[in-house]
């Protein structure tokens, strides 16, 4: 919720090896995926324990400079159904060293 309207919806799933997380945002609220994305990340690694957290992007999106800031790096790729994504991944380590 954004000033008290529904913005989208995202968060954290368990993965074999990590906790992937998700974020979808009705258009109008783009501008605050950033903002959205630190607190979820703050809040993955601070209470829920989590200790490294990946994203999966299509190949259709450019999106290494905005990953740096957060810590992310590439993490090979993943097949959902017939379509292949970019993996990205942060550890808990990497996430404090860049905050």
């Amino acid at each position: 919720m954004i000033n008290g309207q529904f913005a989208g919806w995202g968060g954290f799933e368990r993965e074999e090896d990590a906790a992937d997380f998700a974020l979808v945002l009705l258009p109008r609220y783009w501008g605050h995926g950033a903002q959205i994305t630190r607190l979820a990340l703050q809040r993955g690694f601070d209470e829920l324990g989590i200790e490294e957290v990946t994203i999966a992007l299509p190949y259709t999106r450019s999106p290494e400079k905005v990953l740096a800031r957060f810590g992310f790096i590439p993490n090979g790729e993943v097949s959902y159904g017939d379509t292949t994504f970019r993996r990205y991944g942060v550890t808990k380590d990497r996430w404090l060293a860049a905050h």
